[in-house]
């Protein structure tokens, strides 16, 4: 019987932390047997949102991008990450970002995020996904510093 591979989930948002954070579980899962699940979460939006907030949003802008378009903001960060040997599934989830991230992630995984900030003690470095993340993931959660561009993961 052969052991599946275990699995790398990113929480990717778009931002650079987050595509840096990608980059790195793709390299790692290029030279070990894992599988990565790049994660896209959007929070829930409320029912009804006021008027006095759609007038902030630029003109066009709505404050709910279709599934469609998440799907391909997803994809193209994917796709930007370059030519990787990893086995790759993109997956679109509505909810809290840590909450979803956490219980996607199984014992036998690796969760990796993104920070925005130096990594040092303060909850506003980290930023709250983060933080979330490292209090209630059941494996391993790995935070890759914004600024650490295309180092490999050693």
């Amino acid at each position: 019987m052969t052991a599946q591979p275990r699995t790398i989930v990113v929480g990717v948002d778009g931002s650079p932390a987050s595509r840096t954070a990608l980059q790195w579980a793709l390299n790692l899962a290029a030279t070990q047997d894992f599988h990565v699940t790049a994660v896209a979460v959007q929070r829930r939006s409320p029912a009804f949102v006021p008027a006095t907030s759609m007038a902030l949003l630029p003109h066009g802008t709505f404050p709910e991008p279709s599934m469609e378009t998440r799907a391909e903001r997803l994809h193209s960060v994917v796709e930007a990450a370059g030519d990787h040997h990893a086995t790759v599934t993109e997956l679109l989830l509505t909810g809290e970002p840590a909450r979803e991230l956490t219980q996607l992630a199984g014992l036998d995984d690796l969760l990796v995020v993104g920070s925005h900030g130096a990594i040092t003690t303060a909850t506003a470095l980290l930023g709250s996904i983060t933080m979330g993340c490292l209090r209630h993931a059941r494996c391993p959660v790995v935070i890759v510093p914004a600024d650490r561009g295309k180092e490999s993961h050693g």
